[in-house]
């Protein structure tokens, strides 16, 4: 099969997002796979009825690659991993935890099955391992392929533009990229642009995190911190707030305030230049490489059941 991913080689630091490290497992189970599958091999419905160890760790970690994105590219549902192959732990952002060993049709994968399902379709569609899995699985890739061919676009858009050309307004058109954009921001002005923010917001806005736990907003912008996963969390409150359509009016000062920002900042040359210099950066390691990815596993798939 021969997919690597070189960036990751330090996955299983505690400093490493989760991110990045689910890549990284994907990537090694792979190159565990390698040796054991047929190049030729076409599966058979008795094989995926009742798969061998090497064609369920195939679904499995496939089943991993369908987590990878979900929900974004930061996977906020998933709070860590912990991964020495075979063995692998997952730890949600809800306080749960599953774990289980690639390649062994245990009750722990099958509990980690039922909820994965849960997570990515919002209901247990199969009980069992069958043809139409694949098939779900190869659409959830697929989809997550498309929309990261749109945001390596976007970013390819605005790397080619000068000052004058960017218009923000624009990439209100593309919610992803927006949101690669604020990221992409240095982390100075990211403190400044929340700070900026929270003052027209109100002052007991609370808003739900993923995890279930309600934060309030205002005293979360107004706190400044160089901490990389805390200005994570800060931007996908924000994000929240952009999108959210049961809050128009809050979506609309966010959106008109965030513009207003924006235009002014990106009008400085140094900081654009910074901002561009973080999107090659963003589109290699999490746009290109998922890419590569998905469009490989779902190339594997096809032709396993001789699409």
């Amino acid at each position: 099969m021969g997919f690597s991913l070189d960036l990751i080689q330090h996955s299983r630091s505690i400093s490493v997002p989760v991110s990045v490290k689910i890549l990284s497992v994907i990537s090694d189970v792979l190159s565990h796979l390698d040796k054991d599958l047929d190049a030729d091999s076409v599966l058979s419905e008795s094989d995926i009825e009742n798969p061998n160890e090497h064609y369920l760790c195939l679904f499995q970690v496939i089943c991993i690659a369908a987590l990878s994105m979900h929900e974004g590219v930061l996977i906020p549902g998933i709070k860590n991993i912990a991964y020495t192959y075979p063995s692998i732990q997952i730890y949600w952002s809800t306080g749960s935890k599953d774990e289980f060993n690639f390649g062994e049709n245990s009750p722990q994968f099958l509990r980690f099955y039922k909820y994965f399902q849960k997570k990515i379709w919002n209901r247990v569609i199969h009980t069992s391992f069958s043809l139409s899995v694949f098939y779900e699985l190869i659409m959830t890739l697929t989809r997550y392929s498309q929309q990261l061919s749109l945001c390596n676009n976007s970013i390819e858009l605005i790397l080619l533009k000068n000052i004058d050309d960017i218009d923000v307004k624009d990439q209100f058109l593309n919610l992803d990229i927006y949101f690669l954009l604020i990221t992409a921001l240095p982390a100075n002005e990211l403190n400044a642009f929340f700070i900026f923010l929270h003052q027209f917001l109100p002052e007991d806005l609370y808003v739900k995190q993923s995890d279930g736990h309600r934060v309030n907003v205002s005293s979360l912008f107004q706190t400044p911190s160089s901490d990389v996963q805390f200005l994570i969390k800060k931007a996908d409150i924000y994000l929240k707030l952009f999108t959210t359509p049961d809050m128009p009016i809050l979506q609309r000062i966010t959106r008109s305030k965030t513009q207003d920002y924006l235009i002014k900042l990106l009008r400085n040359k140094k900081t654009l230049d910074l901002v561009k210099d973080q999107l090659i950066s963003i589109r290699e390691q999490q746009i290109l490489t998922r890419l590569r990815l998905y469009l490989h596993l779902s190339s594997l798939l096809s032709r396993l059941l001789n699409q």
